[in-house]
């Protein structure tokens, strides 16, 4: 006699009301987000009016309101989410010394990063921001955006080695995730189709190959 099929634990029936308005919430703002960025990335911001944005995404004028007070806001909010979740994505296998951390973490980000699906997010997201008008938010939005997938790392870095230097691992985050940024910058442009992603990889290759070649010791020398 067949079992009788047990209820999903994540059905939206068992979701109690406050979690239901949290879970629409959250839907809406998703849906509002990636229509956005899509209408962006095919028309460019200033051709766009919230009526045509809300009929994308499936919901009223004041439902985009309630989320952003701009398309461009929601378009950048798609793109930050892209970016979070390549960090969430980025795993790697497991974890060595204090000593081995910058070579071991280098090499884990470098591979991931050079994944082709991983640059074609990287592209398109780069795209889509490269079509806004309003520069000086996309420029405030865009390190904001870099800081968050920076502290992102620093916390994946720390859960895989607790006992090295906090000072270390910042460091080592931020300068990873910024020479990246500086070689799709170079080989993307502003509106993310500078070059081909074959081209894109092997400047970020080629930056993150350069990294291992500085040297501050001397520097130091005298002090």
């Amino acid at each position: 006699m067949p079992s009788t099929p047990q209820r999903d634990a994540s059905s939206h029936d068992d979701v109690r009301p406050h979690d239901r308005r949290s879970l629409v919430r959250a839907q809406n703002r998703d849906a509002i987000a990636s229509a956005a960025a899509g209408l962006v990335l095919r028309v460019g911001p200033s051709r766009l009016t919230v009526d045509e944005l809300a009929d994308r995404a499936g919901v009223s004028r004041r439902t985009v309101f309630n989320h952003f007070s701009s398309i461009e806001e929601a378009a950048f909010a798609r793109v930050n989410d892209n970016f979070d979740r390549l960090v969430e994505d980025f795993a790697p296998d497991s974890a060595g010394t204090p000593e081995t951390m910058s070579t071991s973490v280098s090499q884990a980000l470098t591979e991931f990063v050079l994944r082709a699906d991983v640059l074609e997010v990287i592209r398109d997201s780069v795209a889509t921001a490269g079509r806004m008008v309003d520069r000086q938010g996309m420029d405030t939005w865009g390190q904001a955006s870099i800081e968050r997938m920076i502290h992102r790392l620093v916390a994946i870095v720390e859960s895989l080695y607790p006992q090295a230097p906090a000072m270390h691992i910042h460091i080592l985050c931020r300068v990873l995730v910024q020479t990246i940024c500086v070689a799709l910058h170079e080989a993307l442009g502003d509106d993310g189709r500078g070059s081909s992603l074959a081209e894109a990889r092997d400047k970020v290759r080629e930056a993150l190959e350069y990294l291992t070649t500085i040297s501050f010791s001397s520097a130091l020398k005298g002090i």
